[in-house]
């Protein structure tokens, strides 16, 4: 029979076991049921491996390249949250000097809005106090602080001074006008260029800002800008005279060139 000679000159490990008269047959009974059980999970793991990567083929490996890597400094975003003598001057134009002090807290509401409108409900809705009704951007930004206003220093890994208003872009949030440090906005080819790349022999990078008014200090990534929900984590309280030191690590994840080839219901 032709399936006894290729079960005799198979070189599948076992089959020949199963073919072979001089065998008792119940050694020839325990090799086929070896045999049979094998190939059954030989199908199970090709199967299970071709439903693994057509619904999951994406898989999160160690890189072993960290002794070469060069890391990109995070975006970070300075937002003026509070600033009285700015307050008190729009609110003696609007309201006069001889006013109460619930309108002053009106018009922080309305410059530094934080997603809360307390005063401004209280007072305002109920006809109290003669508000301002339209206008809140520009009201704003009249008395928002401009850049050199909000800086008073920046240094780079502790020895490089830099203008900060030519690097701090301005940038328009939710939160209102921010300040924000990126490697996206530096121009290698400009003469106060900031490399914000670290790697072995650069070693950890140091940003040191000083800043004049109380403000929060967003870090985030270089594609995003700072928004209400931030977790705070990533946020820093600038208070008056105080010093605060922020560490934290950075770890790069990047797609392998084939992950392109992938279909979207693949990656989900």
């Amino acid at each position: 029979m032709m399936l006894k000679e290729f079960a005799d000159q198979s070189t599948i490990h076992g089959l020949h076991y199963v073919s072979d008269v001089k065998c008792h047959w119940t050694e020839r009974l325990f090799w086929f049921i070896c045999c049979t059980l094998s190939w059954f999970g030989s199908a199970l793991l090709m199967m299970n491996s071709w439903e693994a990567y057509q619904t999951n083929a994406i898989s999160f490996v160690v890189e072993t390249s960290s002794l070469e890597f060069q890391t990109t400094f995070p975006a970070v975003s300075v937002c003026e949250i509070n600033n009285v003598a700015k307050i008190q001057k729009l609110a003696n134009k609007i309201f006069g000097n001889n006013r109460n002090f619930n309108l002053d807290e009106i018009v922080k509401e309305i410059i530094y809005f934080n997603g809360k409108s307390y005063y401004i409900n209280e007072f305002c809705k109920t006809g109290q106090y003669n508000c301002p009704k339209n206008n809140f951007n520009k009201i704003a930004m009249s008395a928002r602080s401009t850049c050199d206003e909000v800086f008073l220093n920046c240094t780079w890994n502790d020895v490089r001074d830099f203008d900060c208003c030519k690097h701090f872009v301005r940038t328009e949030t939710e939160l209102g006008i921010c300040y924000t440090l990126t490697m996206e906005n530096e121009s290698p080819d400009s003469d106060d260029f900031i490399n914000m790349y670290s790697n072995r022999e650069t070693g950890p990078s140091n940003l040191l800002i000083k800043l004049s008014s109380p403000s929060q200090v967003f870090i985030h990534s270089v594609v995003d800008v700072p928004y209400y929900n931030t977790i705070t984590s990533d946020t820093l309280q600038s208070m008056a005279g105080i010093f605060k030191q922020y560490k934290f690590v950075i770890k790069d994840i990047e797609n392998e060139d084939e992950v392109k080839y992938v279909g979207i219901s693949q990656r989900r």
